[in-house]
């Protein structure tokens, strides 16, 4: 499927995200991915999330703080 050519991490992130009931920033992303992987850096995370958004995976809104919350 389309999904078998994503990255682990990306996979993971589109999962978790798939989960949730509300945006999420990508620094809250980053810390609850950091329980389950130890070894993602938040710049994987980021670049993760816009080759997500890039493919029509995940939705990006900008918080009223100007933050950008991934869904």
């Amino acid at each position: 499927g389309v999904t078998s050519r994503l990255t682990r991490y990306q996979q993971s992130i589109l999962e978790f995200l798939e989960k949730l009931e509300s945006p999420i920033s990508a620094q809250d992303l980053y810390v609850q991915l950091r329980s389950s992987h130890q070894r993602l850096g938040l710049a994987t995370v980021y670049r993760a999330l816009e080759v997500l958004k890039l493919r029509g995976f995940v939705q990006s809104r900008t918080s009223v703080k100007g933050e950008s919350q991934y869904s």
